[in-house]
């Protein structure tokens, strides 16, 4: 689940200087606790550059185990000079949703190191689980539309009565090969 939450914020002018570029924190119309709680959340560099990597760290409680089927839910929207659009779905990337999102997981034997012992696919129990500077890379974008500006995501976790988690935020993808400096 953490490497496809990863997988979504990189597969996608900037906001007020006083606010993070990047941020992730719990919906803030989630309507009382949800059992999977988004604890911290940071990224290094504050922008995720296309190519290149970042490290993530984050800190998330579960109630409950996190196991399949787990449907997704994502809203993904770009700033324009015309206000916010919603991306489309395409080829499973952009405002999707997702039957199952624990068999989109890459399947390993052993969590990679980066892990820290941590679970890396479902299921997963019920606990407290913290990953620090978890490295992510960000392909160079090859498509036709430009994609560094500044967007707005929210993740629901479930869906109806059997709603786990959600969690809210932005971030700033811009052109790797020219922020060099700031990796």
């Amino acid at each position: 689940m953490i490497v496809w939450l990863a997988s979504v914020l990189a597969g996608v002018g900037s906001w007020a200087a006083t606010e993070p570029q990047t941020n992730l924190e719990q919906c803030r119309d989630a309507g009382g606790t949800l059992p999977v709680q988004l604890t911290s959340f940071s990224v290094a560099p504050d922008f995720l550059p296309s190519p290149g990597v970042v490290h993530i760290s984050f800190c998330l409680t579960s109630d409950v185990a996190i196991e399949e089927p787990l449907p997704a839910t994502v809203s993904l929207e770009k700033q324009t000079m015309f206000g916010l659009w919603k991306l489309p779905c395409v080829d499973q990337m952009g405002s999707c949703q997702y039957k199952e999102v624990c068999s989109m997981m890459p399947a390993y034997e052993q969590c990679p190191d980066e892990f820290q012992g941590n679970p890396c696919s479902c299921p997963i129990k019920p606990g407290r689980y913290c990953v620090e500077k978890l490295p992510v890379e960000i392909p160079a974008y090859t498509g036709n539309m430009p994609i560094y500006g500044s967007y707005r995501v929210r993740i629901e976790l479930g869906s109806g009565s059997n709603r786990l988690g959600c969690v809210a935020g932005q971030f700033v993808v811009k052109d790797g090969s020219k922020h060099s400096d700031e990796l």
